[in-house]
């Protein structure tokens, strides 16, 4: 005892007596956060530093230890040297990874101090822990013995798996059944490998769940779960069966083998190796024992399958036997019994069907059909390729296998296409078709099926509106409205679809369908009624129609819709004139019956009328009528009637006065009305007989008044003029005649030397010629000699064709002009009258006269009716005489009688207005008694005036003249068809033709010429009579009326005062 204490105390005395020895330099250092983990901080967080430093002989102060820019707060002499710290004061935000750096100083430093008095230095980073630990375990299941837990454990800093600098995993705690396993760890270890074990002694089958807890430095944690399982069971089999080659499950067996697999679903832990089966019950003749399959791994299964030849005999419940071990050594063994029928009879057929099926009868389209059969099968089952169909009538083949069999024994024959034409065909299941075991079908079978190719076709689209806006119009859709469609088709079949796109009114509306369709004897009836319209404006569009029988076929169809945009201003678009029939009303009739009067309304204006409405009459109606009625008032009309009927009584009032309101709704353009256009009727209607006599007085004055007017001033003159200028007329027309006569004895002779020449040229006729040639010499110089006698010495008055009477017909016929009468004072007249006349000829024609179209020949009339011309005595025959087409003839209009100075022409226009006043007295009288409105008789007047006085003036507008005389050439033509013949004969004889050679060209227009004054002829002479009767003259009847009603008045008179 007192020896240890003498060697402890040398040992003492030894160490106080070594020398001190002590480094130089940055000796040890750490950077921290508030959770003081060396090289660790938060994202926000304080900042500190210490190092222990020290310089040999050296007394350390704060200034020569620095952290970058910054000098340590404070330096203490510990027993290694110097312990300096710095300490930043608040939070600071720092990045995911931030460099640092120590430096230690000699004394001799400056502030800040630089690279010259540098004792040492040390430098590196510090990073943010901002994240969790995490685990990555490996383990396997057990049956027996421990559980080896391995991880893989890392403590991520600023970024996930981002592990090589960080604050360092602190711990790792495992608790679950069996174990408590826990890790500890030094700061700034980032990642660890470790293990542990678990026994499974102690563990029941199953699975067990294990917690695991985490923390770092930093007091980042996380925790997780993983579960371990304990198997003590043998691999498992499951959904056993007896299959085909097709996959389809074996419960029957016939007369013959059958090649099948025994297919079962072992569990993915089963040694492959190990699975063993014994299917001997199936067949023992086979050495199916230790039966080993194919497998395939699925996922965590493995299908394994035994191939087997299935004994006829092998009926009845069989006992199949199944075993396996699994990788872990687990045992099993499993028996499944399968029940095994006999089946030696053949499926039967029991029905027909296609997927177009309705109203009891199958339809076949074109194309992609599905027919189905259902067969009564009760033993293996039918497959698809041994059922078969027999379609060669459809122009298919007479055998083809079924594409899909299901159980209740429905086959399917799908995408079957036909070439046929429509109609009824037979559908027959082939004598071959069979059950899985090959027993055939009992017996025959089959069907019938229409093949339908046809869309549904169009028999009508009705389309109207129902109202549903603030105003019905009929006929008529506007906004609001709803659209009423009735369509009907004619399909055999059934509408399986009808829908409609009325998009085009109404929002969204592109497949409505149709509310109902209803088959009417092959008739289909399809009904919409349409929400509201609600697409604003004018709309001119197409509803369109779809329909799809039961087939698919679909046919399309469209209908015109107008939509009319409503005007809400007030709008007047009518005007109206009013006439009522009886124009009076009898006071006597009208006390017996019940009078009833029509007043017609005539509407003049630029719309349509929608709906006219008779609103309440007011002024007299409360009195005299009983009943109004508006009659033809429907859509569109132009000409209501407001019926009246009149109370049966006395009436004392002078007249009927009412004013009938018509509310008129109209469409023009693309709008219709919305408010009414109120249309006032004015209905005045005289009643007569009371006082009695004072209308038929009235009516009476109106005619006298009417005669004077007619008779007053110079008509009478006027009238007495135009009949010396009618006979004057009649002279001239005369003497015309006559000379056409000495004219048409003249081309006869034209005519016989034609024939003459032609009988000379052949010696068997030369005599006959010569005979005629002498007589068309002897006609003609008889002839000559009269027209030239006639002419010269009656006629015409001199050789030069200027005697009086020609000159007195061109006066008559307003041909003359006044210089041909060789007076001097006349001269400027004559040419004031070619200056007019060519111009008006010019206007009307519109510049015809001077083109060769408008020269129209006129056919073979000879002279024209008021001028006459010596005849041709040059042998040859002469074209005819040709005018300008619709030239003015100046007496037939008062304007140009007037400016070219036409006497007679004046006096025949004006004579005309006066037969026009004359035929108004007339008919004026007439009315009187026959009861004929008076304002028909005005009508007339104005109408007559018009045609007759005032309208002549518009023959001076361009083309009236040409129109005018072709229009005449259309109504001879259709008159008398010959007209054509006679036109186009008149074209080719327009040139002249010479007599000698010409032969049928030179006959056939002598002889159109011939036939033409014959005409002529014919018809002068046959109207002689009738043509020096003046007719229609209205004048002389008022006037012949005037004598006798003055005459009776004389006689009354006198046997009055007599």
């Amino acid at each position: 005892m007192r020896l240890c204490k003498i060697t402890a105390m040398l040992m003492i005395l030894i160490i106080i007596s070594m020398p001190v020895y002590s480094a130089t330099g940055i000796l040890s250092y750490k950077i921290t956060g508030r959770d003081n983990v060396n090289k660790a901080v938060r994202k926000n967080d304080m900042l500190k530093a210490e190092a222990v430093v020290n310089i040999e002989g050296d007394e350390i102060s704060a200034d020569q230890v620095w952290l970058g820019n910054n000098q340590f707060d404070s330096c203490v002499q510990d027993l290694n040297g110097y312990l300096c710290r710095i300490e930043y004061a608040g939070q600071r935000n720092f990045n995911e990874k931030e460099p640092f750096a120590i430096s230690l100083h000699d004394d001799s430093h400056s502030s800040p101090p630089t690279s010259f008095t540098l004792v040492d230095s040390v430098s590196g980073y510090f990073v943010i822990d901002i994240y969790p630990p995490r685990i990555r375990l490996d383990y396997k299941t057990k049956s027996a013995g421990n559980f080896d837990i391995g991880f893989n454990a890392y403590d991520d800093s600023y970024a996930p798996n981002t592990y090589d600098e960080c604050a360092g995993l602190k711990e790792i705690h495992f608790h679950g059944p069996g174990t408590g396993a826990k890790f500890s760890y030094d700061e700034n270890i980032c990642s660890v490998e470790e293990s542990f074990s678990i026994s499974s002694q102690n563990l029941t089958e199953g699975k067990h769940t294990i917690n695991v807890d985490m923390t770092d430095y930093m007091g980042n944690s996380d925790s997780g779960e993983f579960t371990i399982s304990v198997d003590r069971s043998g691999p498992s089999f499951s959904n056993v069966r007896i299959i085909s080659d097709n996959d389809e499950e074996i419960s029957h067996i016939g007369h013959d083998f059958i090649h099948a697999a025994v297919a079962a679903d072992v569990s993915g832990d089963a040694v492959a190796s190990t699975i063993k089966a014994d299917l001997s019950a199936l067949n023992d003749k086979e050495d199916y024992s230790e039966y080993e399959p194919e497998c395939v791994r699925e996922k965590s299964i493995l299908k394994c399958r035994w191939q087997v030849k299935i004994a006829p005999t092998a009926y009845g419940a069989k006992s199949l036997h199944f075993k396996a071990e699994d990788d872990i050594g687990n045992y099993n063994e499993k028996t499944v019994t399968k029940l095994i029928q006999r089946d030696i009879e053949g499926p039967r057929a029991l029905s027909i069907r296609t997927a177009g099926r309705t109203n009891n009868m199958d339809y076949l389209k074109r194309y992609n059909n599905t027919i189905m059969v259902l067969f009564s099968e009760t033993g293996a089952g039918l497959s698809p390729e041994n059922v078969f169909l027999d379609l060669g009538e459809l122009g298919n083949a007479a055998k083809i296998s079924a594409d899909e069999c299901i159980q209740g024994w429905k086959c399917y024959w799908k995408n079957l296409n036909f070439d046929a034409a429509d109609g009824l065909y037979d559908i027959k299941v082939h004598p071959q078709t069979a059950d899985r075991l090959g027993n055939k079908l009992k017996a025959g079978f089959s069907g019938q099926a229409a093949l339908d190719t046809s869309a549904p076709q169009l028999i009508s689209i009705e389309i109207n509106a129902i109202g549903g806006g603030l105003t019905n119009y009929e006929g008529f859709a506007t906004y609001g409205d709803s659209l009423e469609v009735i369509a009907k088709i004619h399909e055999p079949g059934t509408i399986r679809d009808a829908y409609a796109d009325f998009s085009a009114f109404i929002s969204d509306a592109y497949l409505v369908q149709a509310d109902d369709c209803i088959d009417i004897n092959g008739t289909w009836e399809c009904r919409w009624i349409s929400d509201p319209i609600d697409l604003e404006g004018y709309i001119r569009d197409r509803a369109r129609l779809s329909f799809i029988d039961y087939l698919g076929n679909k046919a399309e169809f469209e209908k015109e819709v107008t939509v009319y945009a409503i005007e809400d201003a007030l709008v007047d678009y009518w005007r109206h004139s009013v006439v009522c029939t009886p124009d009076a009303i009898d006071r006597e009739v009208a006390s017996i019956i019940d009078q009833k009067v029509y007043c017609h309304v005539g509407l003049r204006g630029n719309a349509e009328t929608v709906a006219i409405n008779l609103e309440e009459c007011e002024g007299d109606a409360d009195i005299y009528i009983r009943k109004q009625e508006l009659l033809n008032s429907q859509q569109g009309s132009k000409n209501p009637y407001i019926r009246l009927t009149l109370n049966a009584a006395d009436i004392k009032a002078d007249r009927l006065n009412l004013k009938c309101p018509l509310a008129i709704i109209s469409q023009s353009g693309s709008s219709v009305t919305g408010i009414p256009e109120i249309e006032t009727v004015s209905i005045n209607v005289p009643f007569y007989n009371f006082p009695l006599g004072e209308y038929g007085k009235n009516v009476e004055q109106k005619i006298e008044e009417a005669v004077d007017d007619a008779n007053g001033g110079i008509w009478k003159v006027v009238t007495a003029l135009n009949k010396l200028v009618f006979y004057s007329e009649r002279i001239c027309s005369l003497i015309t005649t006559i000379n056409n006569i000495a004219s048409l004895f003249n081309i006869i002779g034209e005519y016989e030397g034609l024939v003459a020449n032609a009988l000379k040229t052949n010696p068997a006729t030369a005599a006959a010629g010569e005979a005629m040639e002498q007589k068309r010499q002897y006609d003609q110089s008889i002839t000559a000699q009269l027209n030239n006698q006639m002419k010269q010495d009656w006629l015409l008055g001199r050789e030069d064709g200027e005697g009086f009477i020609n000159k007195f017909c061109k006066f008559v016929s307003c041909r003359l002009y006044y210089d041909e009468l060789g007076w001097g004072a006349l001269k400027g007249a004559g040419e004031w009258q070619r200056k007019v006349l060519d111009t008006a000829n010019s206007i009307a024609t519109a510049g015809g006269a001077n083109v060769p179209l408008f020269n129209i020949q006129l056919g073979g009339r000879g002279i024209n009716a008021y001028t006459i011309e010596g005849p041709d005595q040059r042998g040859t025959v002469s074209p005819k005489k040709v005018l300008q087409g619709g030239r003015l003839n100046p007496k037939d209009s008062l304007v140009i009688s007037m400016l070219t100075l036409c006497i007679p022409g004046i006096v025949y226009n004006l004579d005309k207005y006066r037969q026009i006043k004359c035929m108004y007295a007339d008919c004026l009288k007439t009315s009187v008694e026959t009861g004929v409105p008076i304002h028909a008789c005005e009508d007339a007047k104005e109408y007559e005036t018009c045609k007759y006085v005032y309208g002549e003036v518009f023959q001076l507008l361009p083309f009236t003249g040409l129109l005018d005389y072709f229009i005449g050439l259309v109504k001879n033509i259709l008159y008398s068809p010959f007209g054509v013949v006679d036109i186009a004969i008149g074209h080719m004889c327009m040139q002249p033709v010479t007599t000698p050679g010409a032969a049928t060209v030179a006959k056939l227009c002598l002889w159109q010429e011939i036939a033409g004054m014959i005409a002529d002829i014919w018809s002068d002479l046959s109207n002689i009579k009738d043509d020096w009767k003046i007719k229609l003259d209205y004048c002389e009847r008022i006037e012949e009326d005037k004598e006798n009603k003055e005459g009776d008045k004389s006689s009354f008179m006198g046997g009055l005062f007599g």
